[in-house]
């Protein structure tokens, strides 16, 4: 008895499928979608916004806050 081999796919089919384009063809050339471009931006400015947030933290660990001005005794003052 000849069996189909099992599938992760939906339908019928026992092959792999190629995957399917979502966006569309125009002129011969490939035309992507809006959307694309959006998530592609955002990735980059939230690198680049980690980026800065991670520098500034590293400058922040690695910087000594100044030391306060010293506290004049007035009584010390008046004795002399």
């Amino acid at each position: 008895m000849h069996r189909k081999p099992l599938s992760l796919h939906r339908g019928n089919r026992g092959d792999a499928r190629t995957p399917q384009r979502t966006f569309g063809v125009r002129g011969g050339r490939a035309t992507l979608p809006a959307v694309h471009w959006l998530f592609t931006g955002l990735l980059v400015g939230v690198s680049g916004a980690t980026a800065v947030y991670t520098l500034w933290l590293v400058r922040r660990l690695f910087t000594t806050a100044p030391a306060p001005a010293p506290v004049k005794d007035e009584q010390a003052e008046a004795a002399s």
